[in-house]
């Protein structure tokens, strides 16, 4: 498995000069996908945190990709895209190995 734990935090919105709040109410898991610079591109398979203004959790990928490898083998940057939550696109990279 491959976790990343996350700080999400929902920002509100501006519109017609009043102040609009919001939380995440979504399962976080539907929006993200992993992707390593070997071209293996994971689906996340569960969010663990909850609802609201500022939540955390857990995000998982598999661990093995598709054509049955390990997902991580022979990667050297992970991309993870979270789409249409409150962008239309947020990206995060690491280069790989992620220091301890």
């Amino acid at each position: 498995m491959i976790s990343f734990e996350a700080l999400v935090e929902a920002r509100p919105l501006i519109h017609r000069g009043r102040e609009i709040t919001w939380g995440i109410s979504m399962d976080l898991a539907a929006f993200s996908t992993l992707q390593t610079d070997t071209g293996v591109t994971l689906a996340a398979l569960d969010w663990s945190g909850g609802s609201g203004h500022h939540v955390s959790g857990t995000l998982r990928f598999p661990a093995i990709a598709p054509d049955a490898r390990p997902a991580l083998e022979g990667a050297s940057r992970l991309t993870l895209t979270i789409r249409d939550l409150d962008a239309s696109e947020r990206v995060f990279e690491w280069n790989l190995p992620l220091a301890q």
